[in-house]
C-alpha cells in the first residue's frame, strides 16, 4: 500500500462527507419549506458530486486498510440518520400503520387509515408532509408482509406517539440493519475464494444509494435484503439448517400478508 492511496481515500471519504452534509441540509431544508428549483438544482449537483466520488473511489479502495474504509462509512451513516424523507412518504406509512394498531387497536390488512373515524385526524397520520403529497396511503391497506406489520407496530408503541421519536426509531433500525449488512459482508466476502472484502465493503457501505434511500428515506427494502444476506451467509459458513427459516423472515417481512 503506497501513501498516495490511503490519501487518495481521505480526500475522497471528506469530499463524500461535505456532500452528505450539504444534502441534509437540503433536505431538512426542503421538509420545512416549499423547495425551489435552485434547491433542486442544488441538490442534482450534490448528489450528481456523491456518485462521482464514488466510482472514482473504486480505483483505490483495495489498496487501503478497512478500518479506513469503515470509518468514513460510518460517518456517512450518521448524517444519513439525521437526514429526513426527501423523495418519500413510505416511512410515514410505517409510522401510522404502527401506531393504528397500538392506539387504535385496528387490523391494518382488513381496514384502510381513512375508515377510522378519528385517525384523519392524528398528526401520526394526517402530518403536513403527508398533506403535502396528498397522502396516498389513506385508502390503502397494508401491502406488506405480516411481520414487518408486527415491528411498525412494536416501533409505534416504543415511539408513544411521537411523530419525530417515531421517526427516529424507524430510521435507527435502519442504520442498525445497515451496520449488520456491511459486516456480513466483509464476513462473507472471506469465504468466497478470490473475493476482495475491502472492494466489497466499499461497495456497500460508501454506495450513496444505500446511505440515501435507506438512511435517508428509510424503506423497509434493506431488511430483507439484511435478512437474504445473512441467509446467504449462514450457507456459505456451513449452517444450512438456518437458511430456510431466515428466508421464510424474509418473505413474511415484505411479501405475505393475511
Amino acid at each position: 500500500v503506497t501513501d498516495a492511496e490511503p490519501r487518495m481515500m481521505r480526500v475522497l471519504g471528506f469530499c463524500s462527507l461535505a456532500f452528505y452534509c450539504i444534502l441534509a441540509g437540503l433536505f431538512w431544508n426542503n421538509f420545512t419549506s416549499t423547495a425551489t428549483k435552485a434547491d433542486d438544482v442544488a441538490v442534482f449537483v450534490a448528489g450528481a458530486a456523491l456518485v462521482i466520488v464514488y466510482f472514482y473511489g473504486m480505483r483505490s479502495a483495495t489498496h487501503v486498510t478497512p478500518v479506513l474504509i469503515v470509518g468514513f462509512a460510518i460517518a456517512f451513516a450518521i448524517v444519513g440518520f439525521f437526514m429526513v424523507p426527501f423523495d418519500s412518504t413510505d416511512v410515514f406509512f410505517y409510522m401510522a400503520t404502527g401506531w393504528e394498531q397500538t392506539h387504535y387497536a385496528h387490523n391494518p390488512y382488513s381496514r384502510s387509515l381513512r375508515d377510522i373515524t378519528d385517525i384523519v385526524d392524528d398528526p401520526m397520520v394526517q402530518n403536513e408532509w403527508m398533506v403535502r403529497n396528498r397522502n396516498p396511503w389513506l385508502d390503502l391497506p397494508v401491502p406488506y408482509g405480516f411481520l414487518f406489520a408486527l415491528i411498525s407496530r412494536g416501533i409505534a408503541w416504543a415511539g408513544h406517539g411521537s411523530f419525530w421519536a417515531t421517526l427516529a426509531l424507524f430510521t435507527l433500525l435502519n442504520l442498525i440493519t445497515h451496520a449488520g449488512t456491511a459486516w456480513l459482508l466483509w464476513k462473507a466476502a472471506h469465504l468466497i475464494p478470490g473475493a476482495n472484502a475491502n472492494a466489497i465493503l466499499y461497495l456497500y457501505s460508501w454506495n450513496p444509494f444505500m446511505v440515501l434511500q435507506y438512511l435517508g428515506n428509510v424503506h423497509n427494502d434493506i431488511i430483507v435484503a439484511f435478512l437474504v444476506l445473512l441467509a446467504a451467509y449462514l450457507l456459505l459458513s456451513g449452517r444450512l439448517l438456518w437458511t430456510i427459516p431466515v428466508l421464510a423472515a424474509s418473505f413474511l417481512i415484505k411479501y405475505v400478508t393475511i
